[in-house]
């Protein structure tokens, strides 16, 4: 079997991690706002990446397993992307505080916490269409839920 990496290629890897840590530690020294939002829009673009290939491998899946685990990430990246806005310093929200930021992160570190703790129940499922159709019905309900915060996010998730 053929490398796709070879010794080489995996130190220039490991160095460029370490100056891109590096970077991102210089950046919360002098701008943490910066930092915060590149952190974020890392982590969402890595969720919006588990996304893409949960639902482009949809038609070669037996089973719900990985297109639940899909589905879920967009709603995390999603709520990942809502938090970066509502983030104090930030002005997209008129909020002063950081109440809706830290509700935003709750709410999306709970959808992926319980996604993953539910999805193995998923993985033998035979109809695959009811279970997207479920998943996103299921997790649409929760942008609706912090726009009227009726019941409270805090108080709904725990």
């Amino acid at each position: 079997m053929r490398r796709i990496f070879t010794e080489k290629d995996t130190y220039v890897l490991y160095l460029g991690g370490a100056a891109v840590l590096i970077l991102f530690f210089i950046i919360s020294r002098f701008n943490y706002l910066l930092f915060h939002a590149l952190a974020e829009i890392f982590i969402i673009v890595i969720a919006s990446c588990i996304f893409l290939i949960a639902w482009h491998s949809r038609t070669f899946s037996e089973n719900s397993y990985l297109k639940f685990v899909g589905i879920a990430y967009l709603f995390v990246a999603f709520f990942d992307f809502l938090h970066t806005l509502a983030y104090k310093g930030m002005g997209i929200f008129p909020v002063s505080g950081s109440n809706l930021a830290t509700q935003l992160w709750i709410t999306a570190r709970n959808i992926e916490s319980i996604s993953l703790l539910v999805a193995p129940f998923f993985s033998a499922e035979k109809d695959s269409h009811i279970c997207c159709n479920r998943c996103v019905c299921r997790f649409s309900n929760f942008p609706v839920t912090l726009y009227f915060q009726f019941p409270p996010v805090s108080r709904l998730l725990y």
